[in-house]
């Protein structure tokens, strides 16, 4: 049933970079049954897209403002976006 699934569009300010956040995100995900993609964007964010189901996309997104130890979250902003059926999650360089 693929009504419940949805994709969203995140980034994450804060410190993220050189932290492990991209790694901590992917391990996440997979805890969570979400597919997509991670990114360290050259604004010194992180971003990147989640499909899966709406609650446990949500559930995730709170993780998100934990992170590894020596990350430091300020934001995460979400916007939901039209479903993509990634088939895995990556780090994407």
């Amino acid at each position: 049933m693929k009504s419940n699934l949805t994709t969203f569009t995140v980034e994450v300010k804060g410190r993220v970079q050189g932290v492990g956040y991209r790694a901590w995100v992917k391990k996440k995900a997979r805890d969570f049954d979400l597919h997509g993609w991670v990114m360290n964007s050259e604004d010194k964010s992180v971003k990147m897209e989640l499909s899966g189901k709406k609650e446990k996309i949500k559930i995730f997104l709170i993780e998100c403002y934990k992170g590894p130890l020596l990350s430091k979250v300020l934001e995460v902003n979400e916007k939901e976006i039209p479903f993509k059926d990634f088939k895995s999650f990556e780090i994407r360089f």
